[in-house]
């Protein structure tokens, strides 16, 4: 009984740090842990998210925004990337692969500790990696300037062998200054936004099916898992027609 008191006095000692409200203050520590919020923000009037349905909604949300970028956009535009930031075949393959070793190699662990601690929290975790990862992987449009594409009928931007000597020769300046040119430097800053965005995405599935089917009435368990496997199938048709359209 003493050790429980004891608990409960640093429990409140923490709330009465100046960032908990005295309000939460009066809520015993078992009530608490439960509600909704983020650190000791609990306020009473966010407390009609913190239910089944509204938690089903955001992890739909999150899951149909993400079919949307990652495999929807993520796929158009490839070839335009290729193209802007002279990049060869095998190295946009490279960060598009990225995503998914990211995922297999940092989910594995990383969802071994969050099946032991709070998964929410690793959940929302994860969103907001997968939302830097974005960030991160759009930044270089913004940072490498205006596009100028090179004039076919002027000169040509392909690197020949030097079986035709005349040729190499019209076109050796060309294969330098492919060689050398910035815009590859930006092939490191998608691999690492395409890690990034697979770690994070990999706990919405490795945490979040099991987050929900704790969360939900068991009846309702595989129509909920089902909601988000369509989701999960509707994000990148929309992300594909999107694509097209732009």
């Amino acid at each position: 009984m003493v050790a429980r008191s004891s608990k409960t006095s640093e429990i409140a000692t923490l709330r009465t740090d100046g960032i908990c409200s005295a309000q939460e203050n009066s809520i015993d520590d078992q009530t608490y842990q439960y509600r909704y919020g983020w650190g000791c923000f609990h306020p009473q009037y966010i407390q009609l998210f913190n239910s089944q349905k509204w938690l089903m909604a955001f992890i739909g949300i999150y899951i149909f925004i993400s079919g949307i970028q990652t495999t929807g956009l993520g796929g158009v535009v490839i070839t335009s990337l290729e193209t802007r930031y002279e990049l060869r075949s095998a190295e946009t393959g490279l960060f598009t692969s990225s995503y998914e070793v990211a995922a297999a190699i940092c989910g594995l662990v990383i969802s071994y500790y969050a099946g032991q601690r709070h998964k929410g929290k690793f959940i929302a975790t994860g969103s907001v990696m997968a939302g830097l990862g974005a960030v991160a992987f759009v930044s270089p449009h913004f940072f490498s300037g205006k596009y100028s594409p090179i004039n076919s009928e002027i000169t040509s931007n392909l690197c020949f062998e030097s079986l035709n000597k005349s040729i190499a020769s019209n076109t050796s300046s060309v294969c330098n200054s492919y060689i050398a040119s910035s815009a590859r430097n930006y092939l490191y800053i998608f691999i690492a936004a395409q890690v990034i965005i697979g770690t994070g995405n990999n706990l919405m599935w490795n945490v979040g099916m099991a987050y929900v089917d704790e969360n939900v009435d068991p009846v309702a368990s595989s129509v909920y898992i089902g909601i988000m496997v369509t989701l999960s199938a509707i994000g990148p048709a929309i992300g594909y027609l999107l694509g097209g359209l732009l």
